[in-house]
């Protein structure tokens, strides 16, 4: 499957970034992404992740790579769901520059929407930043209302 340009450019914004995995018995963790970057010509994406503040996650994912991944913008909770296997990899000095710049970003539009700066540096780090390279496998919408969990097109 493959996003379109309209929708690389919705999950490459200042959109809170989901993350769920899950060990091998099924037990649930989430996590938060730090800087996405649509890859593959839109096939994949690589979301960024802090193994320092999301270890079990990010040991899940080292394990098993079983991933969904959601994008929500803050204001209007737009949202879509992107599930796949993803392949954890070493982030770079790029990912880190993404991640800052995201980091920084979020907390501007957060700031914007009322919640204290305090409570939103609790959300994000780049400590320890690994890339989670996710294949897209489904894509569904997940905007709260009637076509929340529709499947879209490939």
């Amino acid at each position: 499957m493959k996003i379109d340009e309209a929708m690389s450019t919705f999950v490459s914004g200042h959109v809170m970034i989901g993350l769920a995995t899950r060990d091998w018995a099924g037990q649930a963790s989430i996590a938060r992404g730090v800087g996405v970057r649509v890859t593959d010509n839109g096939a994949g994406l690589d979301i960024l992740i802090s193994g320092r503040q999301w270890r079990r996650s990010v040991e899940n994912l080292a394990a098993n790579g079983a991933l969904a991944s959601t994008f929500s913008s803050p204001t209007d909770y737009i949202t879509y769901q992107f599930k796949g296997h993803a392949e954890l990899a070493a982030a770079g000095p790029a990912d880190l520059v993404l991640a800052r710049s995201y980091i920084a970003g979020m907390r501007a539009r957060l700031a914007d929407l009322g919640v204290p700066e305090n409570v939103a540096a609790q959300w994000f780090s780049d400590e320890d930043l690994r890339c989670a390279r996710l294949g897209i496998e489904l894509a569904f919408v997940q905007t709260p209302g009637p076509r929340a969990g529709e499947v879209l097109a490939t």
